[in-house]
């Protein structure tokens, strides 16, 4: 069982929709720092700073909102297209 991070996707939605400042952002600092450290013990390896690459959308709406999501797509498609589209958004900047 998934433990949701949001109790609605109007919630989650918004989460993503607002403006993040990654400079100010202290768990982002402490999670930058982390990245720099392990490159800087495993050179030779390709440190990854956003897991194994392999979560995706579907993956991030699950986590954030728990099975509750695979409803949404029934009771709330557009809202679910919404999200969709702004977490494909928030990943293609971050591999930027």
């Amino acid at each position: 069982m998934v433990s949701p991070i949001y109790s609605g996707i109007e919630e989650r939605l918004s989460s993503l929709e607002r403006k993040v400042s990654f400079e100010d952002n202290e768990l982002f600092k402490h999670y930058l720092r982390m990245h720099h450290h392990l490159q800087k013990e495993f050179p030779e390896e390709e440190v990854r700073f956003s897991g194994f690459s392999y979560e995706g959308p579907i993956t991030s709406a699950v986590l954030l909102r728990g099975q509750d999501f695979y409803l949404d797509l029934y009771d709330h498609p557009e809202k679910v297209r919404a999200f969709i589209q702004a977490a494909q958004n928030v990943e293609s900047h971050n591999e930027q």
